[in-house]
């Protein structure tokens, strides 16, 4: 007899779900699993593996620069408790253009249109005397470095933000200000680099989502392992479950995705290289 598959999403399907060609943005879609064995996909909206990028460190997540580079973020051991320590740009081969360390960096890290990596860093606070409350708090900080590892700025979140609220993502705005993602309190945090000044907050979307230029928006459930894509009417016309799962533990078995991202064909074309 066959046995019953023990993972759910596994007996409930995996790949692509549901693809409407008509209504869907055309392009490929770059998904970092967060299994061990290091490895960025980049698939095709009918679900065909077009390109993968096999890194040196274990994943947290990656995305393509508009040169059409590969941005990634990667774990070492030694590094902070929430996981991270290195940020590298590759190119479409895999070949290493630049790669800092930083032994407090978790979760994300960016290169920025200057050319500079800015890594999200985690702290402990020091406890101020007199305090009753000795537990360890921690908070975040920025660290903008070259890519030759020196740092020439920094913003530290316990000087305007409660120290509670963790960040996991990161992104640069048009104008050089620094957007931070703050998946707990379900908030978003807008700094100006000048002055390190705090000018907005604004709900965000679930683990990652992004608005397609068709105007459908593409969503990552994360945990799940699950990315679709809506209509603004709210019309689902596709849907991929990730079928690369992680070795089992002794929780559970997860094919969790810690971001997804399309991008349009030309943009991939440019980061391939020439055949000629």
């Amino acid at each position: 007899m066959t046995p019953v598959e023990p993972t759910r999403s596994k007996r409930a399907g995996l790949g692509l779900r549901a693809w409407d060609r008509d209504k869907a943005c055309p392009g490929l879609t770059l998904l970092t699993t967060m299994c061990t064995d290091s490895t960025v996909c980049l698939i095709a909206l009918g679900g065909e593996l077009v390109h993968t990028w096999c890194m040196p460190y274990p994943p947290l997540s990656g995305y393509l620069t508009d040169r059409g580079t590969l941005v990634y973020n990667g774990s070492i051991e030694g590094s902070t408790p929430r996981n991270g320590g290195v940020v590298l740009e590759v190119d479409w081969a895999g070949e290493v253009i630049w790669e800092v360390r930083h032994p407090d960096h978790h979760d994300d890290g960016i290169r920025l249109s200057n050319g500079n990596p800015l890594l999200l860093c985690l702290a402990e606070i020091p406890c101020e005397s007199g305090q009753e409350d000795s537990r360890r708090q921690y908070a975040d900080y920025l660290v903008e470095m070259t890519t030759d590892g020196r740092t020439v700025w920094e913003w530290r979140s316990w000087e305007h933000l409660e120290p509670g609220e963790l960040a996991n993502s990161l992104v640069e705005l048009a104008n050089g200000a620094v957007m931070l993602g703050f998946r707990l309190t379900s908030k978003m945090v807008i700094v100006q680099r000048a002055g390190g000044v705090v000018v907005s907050t604004v709900c965000p979307p679930i683990a990652n989502a992004q608005r397609l230029w068709n105007g459908n928006t593409l969503t990552n459930e994360g945990a799940t392992g699950r990315l679709f894509e809506m209509t603004e009417a709210g019309e689902i016309v596709w849907e991929y479950i990730n079928p690369y799962f992680c070795r089992p533990t002794a929780r559970a078995q997860t094919n969790a995705i810690l971001r997804a991202y399309r991008y349009p064909a030309d943009q991939i074309a440019n980061a391939m290289p020439s055949t000629e």
